[in-house]
Formats: C-alpha cells, sequence, structure tokens
C-alpha cells in the first residue's frame, strides 16, 4: 500500500505555498464512514505546520476526491465537476458583488485551500469545519425550530446571491451557468438512488393504506396524478425559467453543521453548509421543499408560513444590500407561487431522505452499493424505527396534499 503522504505532499505544498511554511508533518484521523451519504472519498488529516518566521500552526483538513468505484464513475465525475465549479468560480463571483457593494462576504461554506481537475483526478482540499467547532445534527430526530430557522436565513442569503447577480451583472450570471448539466437528475432520477426513490414512495403508499389514511392516500395520488416520483423530480427540475438560483441541491442533516456558544444544543449560533455536488439552476423552492420536508414533521410544519417568511426577510435583507429591490426580483407572492408549482419536488424525495436519516449504520449503503441493498435498507427502517418513520411520512404528505 502506498504512503498516504506521498498523495498529501505534493497538495500541500501546492495549497499554502503562499503561507510561508518552512516544515510540517502530517497525521492522519480517519475517513468516510459507512453510511455517511458521501460521493467518492474522503480523508482527514491535521497539518503540523512551522513558518518561515518560526510560528506554529495547525490546519485541520478534509480531502476530497473521485475515488475508483467505476459503476458510479459517470456521477461522481459530475458531482466533483460541479462542486469543484462552485467553490473556484461561482462562490468568488458572489464575493466579487458582495465586495462591490461593501458587504461581509458569504461565509456559511468551508474554507477551500485547492481544487484539482483533470481527466483522471477530481480533488478538493477544504477545511475541516469540526476543529472549529462545528458538529452534525442528530439525523435521526427531525430539527427543532431554532436550527430549522437559521438553516432558512442561510439559504435566503445563498439564493439572494443569484439574484444580485443576475440583476446586477446579467451576462456574467449567464456565463456562469450556460450550458450546465443537471447532476440532480443524474442521481436522483437516472442512478440506483431513482430506483430507492420510487421504492421509498410506494412505501410510502402502503404506510397510507395501512394506517387507515385512505382521504389522504387518495389525495396524493390526485395531487401526484399517480406519477412515479422520479418522472415528477425530473419535470420540476427543469420547470422554471425565470426565478432561478444556483441551488445548493442537496440541503439535509448530513450537509448542515452547526456550531454553539455553550454546551445547549438546542439553539445554534452559526451554520455551516458543505457539498455542493448537486447544486443546479432551478427554483429556490428546490432547496426549501427538500429542506423544510427532510427535517420536519407534524410540530415543525405547523410553522410553515413563518418558515417561509423568515426566509424570505433574510432573501430580502441581503437584496437590499445590493440595491435590489426583491418585490421586484422575487416576492412572497412569487415564493408562495413558487411553493405551489415545485414543492412535489421536496415531497417526493423525503421518503427516501427519512429512510436514510433513520437508517443505522449497520444495515446502511455506501453509493457503491446502494444497487443491492436498497429495499433491505426500507425493510430494517421499517422494522426497527416503523412508527417514527410512518409518522413522518404521514406528516410531511399531509402538508403536501392540503391544498387537494
Amino acid at each position: 500500500m502506498s504512503d498516504p503522504r506521498d498523495t498529501f505532499d505534493p497538495l500541500i505544498r501546492k495549497a499554502f505555498q503562499s503561507e510561508g511554511l518552512k516544515s510540517y508533518y502530517l497525521k492522519f484521523r480517519g475517513g468516510n464512514e459507512k453510511g455517511e451519504g458521501y460521493i467518492g472519498d474522503i480523508v482527514f488529516v491535521d497539518v503540523f505546520a512551522t513558518k518561515l518566521d518560526g510560528a506554529e500552526t495547525v490546519y485541520s483538513l478534509v480531502l476530497k476526491t473521485g475515488g475508483k468505484n467505476k459503476s458510479m464513475r459517470q456521477i461522481v465525475r459530475l458531482g466533483f465537476e460541479r462542486e469543484i465549479y462552485i467553490y473556484s468560480k461561482v462562490i468568488p463571483a458572489f464575493w466579487q458583488l458582495q465586495e462591490e457593494y461593501g458587504m461581509v462576504k458569504f461565509a456559511s461554506i468551508p474554507r477551500c485551500y485547492l481544487t484539482i481537475l483533470t481527466d483522471s483526478q477530481e480533488t478538493l482540499l477544504l477545511q475541516d469545519i469540526k476543529s472549529v467547532g462545528f458538529q452534525l445534527y442528530d439525523r435521526k430526530t427531525v430539527m427543532n425550530l431554532d436550527h430549522i430557522k437559521l438553516v432558512l436565513k442561510v439559504l435566503g442569503q445563498w439564493h439572494a446571491l443569484s439574484f444580485g447577480l443576475q440583476t446586477k451583472h446579467r451576462l456574467e450570471f449567464s456565463r456562469l451557468t450556460s450550458k450546465w448539466k443537471c447532476p440532480a437528475e443524474e442521481i436522483f432520477v437516472k442512478s440506483h438512488v431513482g430506483k430507492w426513490m420510487n421504492l421509498a414512495q410506494k412505501h410510502l403508499l402502503s404506510v397510507l393504506e395501512e394506517s387507515g389514511e385512505s382521504e389522504l392516500l387518495l389525495k396524493y395520488k390526485q395531487k401526484t396524478d399517480n406519477h412515479m416520483a422520479t418522472s415528477i423530480v425530473k419535470d420540476i427540475l427543469y420547470m422554471e425559467k425565470e426565478h432561478v438560483v444556483i441551488t445548493h441541491g442537496d440541503c439535509w442533516n448530513n450537509n448542515l453543521m452547526f456550531k454553539y456558544e455553550n454546551t445547549s444544543e438546542a439553539s445554534p449560533t452559526d451554520l455551516c453548509i458543505l457539498d455542493f455536488q448537486i447544486s443546479t439552476l432551478s427554483s429556490p423552492v428546490i432547496d426549501l421543499s427538500y429542506f423544510i420536508y427532510a427535517v420536519s414533521s407534524t410540530d415543525q410544519l405547523e410553522h410553515f408560513d413563518s418558515l417561509l417568511q423568515i426566509y424570505h426577510q433574510s432573501l430580502s435583507h441581503y437584496l437590499r444590500q445590493m440595491d435590489c429591490d426583491p418585490q421586484n426580483i422575487f416576492s412572497f407572492t412569487d415564493l408562495l407561487d413558487h411553493w405551489s408549482k415545485y414543492s412535489a419536488y421536496g415531497a417526493m424525495i423525503n421518503p427516501l431522505i427519512v429512510c436514510d436519516n433513520l437508517v443505522d449504520k449497520d444495515n446502511a449503503a455506501s453509493y457503491a452499493n446502494i444497487n443491492e441493498v436498497y429495499e433491505s435498507i426500507i425493510e430494517s427502517v421499517d422494522k426497527k424505527h416503523s412508527e417514527l418513520f410512518s409518522s413522518r411520512l404521514i406528516a410531511v404528505a399531509r402538508h403536501f396534499t392540503k391544498d387537494v
């Protein structure tokens, strides 16, 4: 087996060439574990460095690479291309726009030290934000309102940057997003994940029938016109042409890390968004419906109206800082209209996401073997967490169909 230092040394030298490092040594801390949902390979490493002026410092890093799984090669490549593009092109364009208007840079992302994209290599070297106190929310529990509100505020800021760039520098935005492929379609529609999504939708229908929710089942079938989840997701991805943003695309527990000021984890003070591999150009509701439905149950959805208000207030505040009029660009009425048209996106993905949230690590699938085990994943979750699984699916289905 090759020495991992042989891989890291050239990356460290390239990433930190402006930092004035005299010497350093590496301490590896493992990689991604089963059930964490990463596409590609992850390695965690600390760089203990001495600078030319004698100062000592530690860089805690995450190395993301495309890996060698041949069955997922096309998806891995597309996902890494998108994330590298977000870090190397989109975020700098957003920051330049903010600098133009005297704004503080959008900072709810890990620092990116290095990206490499060649015919045979996909690499990102990122800050390990765990080292500065960020942590994941327990994916098996619904999020409390303080966490949900913070995520919606940050999504409002992220989406506002797209609207702002379109308004102030339309040609640049068009250049950034022209000829984009859609990773979400490749993953959620064309890959093994799409099969899992359709099976999870089928399980939802069984839950509604077995729970005596015959009226809700009828409403759900009417709302979806009996279409498969993958068909609905594919259609929605391309429907909106006017009010579009660069979405995050995969906004659920595994890609959100929170920071707290004290030992209480009830109310976060900061948020960091990870993994832009499914980012695409579409309605803001792609992110909103995905996130809200992924982390909510009945209690959270009772606050739905106020949650949308919080998102739109954040979006509007950011737009005004760029001398943009929210009412003309994306009003609250526009948001409600988009929710009516496109929230099926999050509703269709929800059974899969809830299943993935509740599955135990021992029964979880990696993207490498998902084609073999997705049926057993649903069975294992239903067996061990039947009541919780069913209640969350029913809550989202009820909210999704409330206007039927």
